[in-house]
């Protein structure tokens, strides 16, 4: 009877603590608020106009190896090419896959109440990251971020704690008499969890393939270490992980109405014309560390915080006294960010802030520190019986066994390579876009509070460390989230137009009908391209654009794209990807094409005209000039008759 009710006493103390989550959940709404605020400002006339082509019709470009426009397809017209809808959907999938992963952490750790709403919480704002300072439409960025998340979800259900533990018996005497059996439990042991795995693999390879391959090569390591160290075998969840990846490759292969081997040469001509543009071959490579961020006066607030919180629950403070500290010490936190935010001290329009979030995988550090101490003090402790067994807790935890570890070891492993896995192969800072996907370091750390000793008493510390870490990454998440209202892609940032609202319009940006918030101007242009496009009929006229960064007017004039969805200037080999993809496309296109030409954009492609025997002077004439959102001029051309 006295074993029972110290069970459920362990349950009660999981179940408490509701302070800290609160501050954690308040901050991850703060996230959403945030995300919000932005999703219907603005539209970027260079990478999201690509993904809006791609998205509306993925046969349009065969130049590219990019497969999420098949993926996203459907979406795309549920919502009617509904530019804002689909934000907010692409927002709720990233909401979504991100808390399964939190959901996935607290069923193999068992935690309930309010420590298991903060995670889930925390884990899921952290799910709208990896489009802070970046284009909101739903992308291969995107699509390979939901992926990983999938992915990492079936890896902590196949393999946390992993299998051939000592230590059932220790978590039976944390849970209360007659609890029902969780679904994690289950999962780990069937189908959901290896699917899953295998499922995310295919998910994010036709997002990115080179994350595909990051993430199938961390499979492989676990699988090795898993058949090494539990010394059973396998098969079973390699055959499961086979099954979810088949499952997904079905489903992908009907999206895009192919069979392999059509895939296999859509990425082959795809990479040949990635190769000819030449700046796209370093896959891995160490770029410089976003300091701006990482020591921003918000950042550093929040860890100051926790830190110190941390100190002063460890050390036992009064009830009262406690929760007044930790209360003046959020509020502190808090009024610092206000403070740094509206007076300029942190550079919101910096995108390097978002390097802030490489403060989540140092509190590994007090973090794995509290479990070593944690589980040092298990040993001492007086053996507890397990309700309905005849060995004790202290028994199972000396008996705690090596591949146990091993298996642990590896999953943290894998979950930490992961936000590079994620970026391998972006064109862009490795460093910043590791810190958009910091979900899984947190994760990692959250996993590391809930490794178990074998005691059924819980000394605190561990649970300790797991809410402050998971209300100081809501913290950090927040300051990611709010610089990105500073900072718009190639945009004006929101918080101008903010700032002065008069200086705004919603206005239609695509032949579908859909509305943004932009500016003045660019509601004014937006305007003049939907006449040009009535009048002359554009919509499916193909549209040459040498500007080498138009892809979004091309789209709003709803015309069709030359050669592939994007012309990418200012690289090395643009010339020669251009006309590449031009020669890979209708050769009846090129002398019917109208042009978008801006003879002073920085990205403009040089002599693709020419190379194609074309003449401005001779061949076109000037329909309309309008001012693109990056500041240049821009000309409609339309090819004369008989030219």
């Amino acid at each position: 009877m006295g074993s029972e009710q110290a069970a459920v006493t362990a349950v009660r103390r999981r179940r408490g603590g509701w302070w800290p989550a609160a501050i954690a959940l308040v901050s991850a709404a703060g996230v959403v608020l945030a995300s919000l605020a932005r999703v219907g400002w603005g539209l970027d006339r260079t990478d999201e106009g690509q993904y809006l082509i791609l998205l509306a019709d993925p046969t349009m470009s065969r130049a590219t190896v990019f497969l999420f426009g098949y993926v996203l397809h459907p979406v795309f017209a549920l919502v009617g090419g509904d530019v804002l809808a689909l934000r907010v959907v692409g927002m709720l999938v990233g909401l979504l896959t991100a808390g399964a992963l939190g959901w996935a952490v607290t069923r193999v750790l068992g935690l309930r109440g309010a420590d298991a709403w903060a995670v889930r919480g925390v884990a899921a704002a952290a799910g709208l990251l990896p489009v802070v300072s970046f284009p909101l439409t739903p992308s291969y960025n995107t699509l390979a971020f939901w992926g990983t998340c999938l992915w990492a979800s079936g890896l902590v259900l196949v393999t946390w704690p992993g299998p051939g533990r000592a230590d059932d018996g220790a978590r039976e005497a944390e849970s209360a008499p007659g609890a029902r059996r969780h679904l994690g439990d289950s999962a780990r042991g069937a189908a959901l969890g290896p699917a899953l795995v295998g499922l995310g693999g295919v998910v994010a390879a036709s997002g990115k393939v080179t994350t595909g391959a990051a993430l199938a090569a961390l499979t492989l390591i676990v699988a090795v270490v898993l058949a090494v160290a539990s010394r059973r075998t396998v098969l079973p969840v390699v055959g499961w992980v086979a099954g979810g990846a088949a499952v997904g490759l079905v489903a992908l292969m009907a999206l895009l109405g192919h069979g392999p081997r059509w895939i296999v040469d859509f990425y082959r001509e795809g990479a040949r014309n990635v190769a000819l543009l030449q700046g796209h071959e370093d896959l891995v490579r160490w770029d410089p560390f976003p300091w701006t961020g990482f020591l921003a006066a918000p950042a550093l607030a929040v860890v100051v915080a926790a830190l110190v919180s941390w100190v002063l629950l460890r050390r036992g403070v009064p009830t009262r006294r406690r929760a007044l500290a930790i209360a003046a010490l959020t509020v502190l936190a808090v009024l610092v960010e206000v403070v740094a935010f509206a007076t300029g001290l942190a550079p919101t329009r910096a995108v390097p802030m978002v390097g802030a979030c490489w403060w989540i995988p140092l509190l590994t550090i007090p973090a794995h520190a509290t479990t070593r101490r944690s589980r040092d003090a298990d040993g001492p402790h007086p053996p507890t019986t397990t309700p309905g067994t005849t060995e004790t807790a202290g028994a199972h935890a000396s008996r705690r066994p090596a591949p146990y570890r091993a298996v642990e070891a590896v999953t943290l492993l894998a979950l930490a390579l992961a936000p590079l896995a994620y970026v391998v192969g972006t064109n862009g800072n490795y460093a910043i876009a590791q810190a958009r996907a910091c979900l899984f370091w947190f994760v990692v750390v959250v996993l590391l509070t809930g490794r178990h000793g074998g005691s059924a008493r819980d000394d605190g510390g561990r649970r300790l460390a797991r809410q402050v870490v998971t209300a100081a990454t809501a913290g950090l998440v927040l300051v990611a989230a709010l610089s990105g209202l500073g900072h718009a892609y190639r945009y004006p940032a929101v918080v101008s137009a903010w700032s002065d609202p008069a200086a705004t319009e919603i206005a239609v940006v695509s032949p579908e009908g859909a509305r943004l918030r932009v500016t003045r101007a660019d509601a004014a242009t937006s305007r003049l391209l939907a006449d040009v496009a009535r009048e002359h009929h554009l919509t499916g006229v193909p549209i040459l654009d040498v500007t080498g960064a138009s892809p979004g007017y091309v789209r709003q004039l709803g015309g069709r794209p030359v050669g592939s969805s994007w012309l990418l200037g200012a690289y090395p080999g643009s010339l020669d990807a251009a006309l590449d993809a031009v020669h890979g496309d209708d050769p009846t296109l090129v002398d019917r094409a109208w042009v978008l030409d801006a003879p002073a954009s920085p990205r403009r492609i040089e002599g693709l005209l020419p190379a194609l025997g074309r003449s401005v002077d001779r061949d076109y004439e000037t329909v309309v000039t309008f001012r693109h959102t990056l500041g240049y001029e821009v000309r409609l051309l339309r090819p004369v008759t008989g030219s």
